[in-house]
C-alpha cells in the first residue's frame, strides 16, 4: 500500500516524546508546545532509541496516526532552537528509509551543463 503525504509542511519535533501517547496526546503537544494546529501541517515524533516514529496529521475530519519502526539502525534527527525542524518532500523520504537526512541535505544538486 502507498501513502501520499500531501501538505505544505512537515515537521519533526527535535526532542523525544513518551510513545505510551497516542493521537489525543501527541495533538495537545502540537497544540500546548508548539502552538500550531493539524490543518495542512504533519507532525512527526519520535522516540528516546530513535527507532520509532510516529506521524501525526489530518485528513478528511479526521486525525491520522502512521507508526514506523526500524528492523535496525537508528532515524537521524536534528536539534533546533524552537523544537520543530522543517522537512521538505526528500528529507521527508530519506528519514522514512532510516537514512542520515541531514549529511544528505548538505550536499549541492549536481549540474552538468555538458555530457562528452
Amino acid at each position: 500500500m502507498q501513502i501520499e503525504l500531501k501538505v505544505p509542511h512537515v515537521w519533526l519535533a527535535c526532542e523525544p516524546v513518551d510513545f505510551r501517547k497516542a493521537a489525543h496526546g501527541l495533538s495537545e503537544i502540537v497544540a500546548q508546545q508548539f502552538k500550531r494546529t493539524l490543518d495542512n501541517e504533519v507532525f512527526i515524533f519520535f522516540n528516546r532509541a530513535k527507532t520509532t516514529l510516529k506521524i501525526l496529521g489530518y485528513h478528511r475530519g479526521g486525525v491520522v496516526l502512521i507508526y514506523k519502526r526500524l528492523d535496525t539502525g537508528k532515524f537521524t534527527v536534528k536539534t533546533e532552537d524552537d523544537g520543530l525542524c522543517s522537512l521538505n518532500e526528500q528529507s521527508l523520504s530519506w528519514l522514512l528509509a532510516g537514512l542520515d537526512w541531514v549529511k544528505m541535505s548538505d550536499f549541492p544538486e549536481l549540474a552538468y551543463t555538458d555530457f562528452c
